[in-house]
């Protein structure tokens, strides 16, 4: 299978793969990860609920980035 250069998640398939421990799914699939801020907050907003929740927040810390302003004709 071939590994796309960057890859911009979104929180519901780091969240689901986070719960079920798979978190390196994304990393072999892809040379680099990153996750939006706004996405960063989502995944984070849960930390309360579970631990599986913390570990994918510690996962997405390091690919952070800041959000990119989609302009308003899109």
């Amino acid at each position: 299978m071939p590994v796309s250069d960057i890859w911009v998640l979104n929180a519901s398939p780091v969240i689901l793969l986070g719960k079920i421990g798979r978190l390196d799914l994304l990393e072999s699939l892809s040379a680099k990860a990153v996750i939006p801020n706004a996405v960063f907050l989502e995944i984070q907003a849960g930390i309360g609920e579970r631990q599986a929740v913390q570990r994918t927040a510690d996962w997405a810390a390091p690919r952070r980035v800041a959000d990119v302003p989609i302009p308003l004709s899109i």
